[in-house]
């Protein structure tokens, strides 16, 4: 499993949920022509979003939370398919409970 994280600080918890309602947004918005954007839901992360793409060639999972005033999010990506979305919840999962979710 790849996983990444990225981790912004904000100025006010209001901003760091803004950039949640952002994120996948801004993300179904730069899919490439023939690609399928799907969402899905994220257990045990309170207000989190689970969202992912498939296109020509590529795909993309995606899981953005915010905890106080950092927005985070955890993705994982592939050229040759086989990502795992449970894996990448459990990834999460953990890094919430981290961070004091």
């Amino acid at each position: 499993l790849g996983w990444a994280v990225n981790r912004r600080g904000v100025q006010l918890g209001q901003g760091a949920r803004s950039e949640l309602a952002n994120q996948s947004k801004q993300f179904k918005t730069s899919i490439q022509p023939g690609g399928h954007y799907a969402s899905f839901t994220v257990k045990g992360i309170r207000g989190a979003q689970g969202f992912g793409a498939t296109g020509p060639g590529s795909s993309g999972i995606n899981i953005a939370f915010s905890v106080g005033r950092y927005f985070y999010l955890v993705g994982e990506g592939s050229q040759g398919g086989g990502l795992s979305t449970p894996a990448l919840s459990a990834a999460a999962n953990r890094l919430y409970h981290r961070v004091g979710g």
